[in-house]
């Protein structure tokens, strides 16, 4: 994925006496200020190692064996696997170099070893989790204030879920990139794949990095996904500004402006690579995204498209 620029998201806090307000819009109550102290106690364990980011998060190294992931009463008795085990294929580099990996994570200091970089969880972050929860339909167009922009092919998994167990000290979660694409100018790129194993597990990796994995024992029902997607999703509130996509550039076709993907694969059940051949596209509102799929782009590009958008008032 090429992302041209990074559009970060800001919460504003308003404190009150009895309550505080969110975005202008959300006010949270004396009741939910508290449960949600108690959800915070539970999520963030305590750290062997607590590193403050330049992005001004911070970054809790915590015991493997004590993340979050093994609150799950699915995980209570599971063996963490330290690596994954499969042959793992990264994105080509053919010809003169086109992009340049984006750092992510822990660049300078890993966590101690034993232990996982873990996102330090906010008051604010639970807040903007249920508000983006409760309005995310993955491959549809029928959620107010939600906008896609991609296409789906029969042959979808969701990461945001519970019960991932991180195994990498350096790549976590949340992690921000730390040099992206100029319009026009210099361009990175991140390489992200998620391959399932025959015992089940679903790994998420970063290029080389194996960042960890969702274990089988979560999934009853899916050892045959139906669907896989790629592209964008902005979320804003509904009848208001939509935000950016992407760069905020409509595709163009020259691939140095507008957000990308390159190399687009999967892996079927018998363990070989595939590019897509048969696809749906979700263009919600082509005035605010729009994609570009220009197919099988070449040795170096492989399957890619490009995708994205300024936003504005794009409406339900």
């Amino acid at each position: 994925m090429d992302f041209e620029r990074m559009i970060p998201i800001v919460v504003l806090c308003l404190c009150l006496v009895s309550s505080y307000r969110v975005n202008g819009t959300r006010i949270v109550s004396k009741e939910e200020d508290l449960e949600l102290e108690r959800q915070l106690k539970l999520i963030n364990k305590p750290p062997v190692k607590s590193i403050q980011t330049e992005f001004g998060h911070i970054v809790d190294c915590v015991d493997i064996n004590k993340q979050l992931a093994f609150d799950h009463p699915l995980l209570k008795d599971h063996k963490i696997q330290r690596r994954p085990r499969f042959s793992h294929r990264t994105t080509k580099n053919v010809g003169p170099s086109q992009t340049r990996p984006s750092m992510i994570g822990l660049v300078k200091d890993a966590c101690p070893s034993g232990t996982v970089p873990i996102r330090r969880t906010t008051k604010e972050n639970l807040i903007a989790i249920r508000s983006f929860s409760n309005n995310i339909h993955p491959q549809t167009e029928a959620a107010p204030g939600v906008h896609t922009d991609g296409y789906k092919k029969t042959g979808c998994f969701n990461t945001n879920c519970p019960g991932f167990v991180q195994v990498s000290r350096r790549i976590y979660p949340g992690a921000i990139l730390t040099n992206v694409s100029t319009s026009g100018g210099p361009q990175f790129e991140i390489a992200v794949s998620i391959d399932q194993l025959n015992d089940g597990n679903w790994w998420v990796s970063f290029g080389d990095e194996h960042i960890g994995y969702f274990p089988a024992t979560l999934f009853n029902n899916f050892n045959e996904p139906k669907i896989v997607g790629w592209g964008g999703v902005a979320v804003g509130p509904p009848n208001g500004m939509s935000p950016p996509m992407g760069s905020g550039l409509f595709p163009d076709g020259s691939y140095k402006q507008a957000c990308s993907f390159r190399q687009v694969q999967y892996r079927d059940n018998t363990g070989n690579l595939n590019v897509p051949r048969e696809f749906q596209y979700i263009i919600d509102n082509k005035s605010c995204y729009d994609l570009k799929n220009d197919g099988y782009h070449g040795e170096y590009m492989g399957y890619a498209f490009e995708f994205g958008g300024p936003g504005g008032e794009c409406g339900n």
